[in-house]
């Protein structure tokens, strides 16, 4: 092979290399998303009171989180069905429905993270704390949930327990009478789901597939895959690629 042949080959597979670890976006492919699984998700809670302290759950609706761990950012959203609130006594929860909840005026109880403090483990056990803003009964709370992860492979669990002072947050007190009720209700959560390496715009694994077809392919093909994931804007005047120095 002369030299201008050796000097195209390595071109192309700088581009190809460039482009895997690069990303869509121009950054590394360090974002994580976990996608939890409603089924298998358990959300309990707690409400002390006298003479009876009483237990119930909740139904996960939806629940996606998205963070970096370099950055420390975070987004998604969960979504907590509060209609699904049961406790076993069909009398109580239909006032928690219709009177403490109002779960016609307010059909979802939210929590959308943005930012993540600690270290997460792709692999074992980790201890972070997500923080976000959490909306109940139609106002916005900031909040910080503990997180105990555990990832193994493409599966995740992840449990916490904290305590939601409802009253002070503008919810009606059930107590009546001499039946009293704790102004804070604790919640336990036990999530299960799936972890998913993601970069801006796909998860890892959609962009390798796109690009697994121009994989082989002349160094023009690879630059127009690069080309089509960061858009028009990012396009020079001679249509080259931002990693190659070929014209595409």
């Amino acid at each position: 092979m002369g030299r201008p042949a050796r000097a195209f080959a390595r071109r192309v597979a700088s581009c190809t290399l460039a482009v895997l670890l690069v990303g869509p976006a121009g950054v590394a492919a360090q974002s994580t998303t976990l996608t939890l699984d409603p089924q298998l998700t358990q959300i309990r809670w707690v409400l002390p009171g006298f003479p009876d302290t009483v237990h119930g759950t909740f139904s996960l609706r939806s629940g996606v989180v998205r963070f970096d761990p370099a950055s420390h950012s975070a987004d998604g959203l969960v979504e907590l069905d509060p209609a699904s609130g049961a406790s076993g006594n069909a009398t109580r929860d239909r006032r928690m429905r219709d009177e403490i909840l109002e779960v016609g005026r307010h059909p979802l109880i939210t929590f959308r993270p943005d930012h993540l403090d600690g270290t997460y483990q792709p692999a074992g056990s980790s201890e972070i704390r997500l923080s976000g803003v959490l909306l109940l009964h139609g106002s916005e709370h900031p909040f910080v949930l503990p997180l105990r992860v555990t990832t193994q492979g493409d599966r995740v669990t992840a449990d916490t327990e904290f305590s939601v002072p409802y009253v002070a947050w503008g919810l009606k007190d059930p107590s009546v009478l001499i039946l009293r009720s704790a102004k804070s209700v604790n919640v336990e959560v036990h999530a299960i789901g799936r972890v998913e390496p993601t970069v801006k715009g796909g998860s890892t694994s959609d962009y390798r597939n796109r690009l697994a077809a121009v994989g082989r392919a002349p160094q023009w093909a690879i630059c127009r895959a690069r080309e089509s994931s960061v858009g028009a804007a990012a396009r020079s005047p001679r249509h080259e690629c931002q990693l190659c120095p070929l014209p595409g």
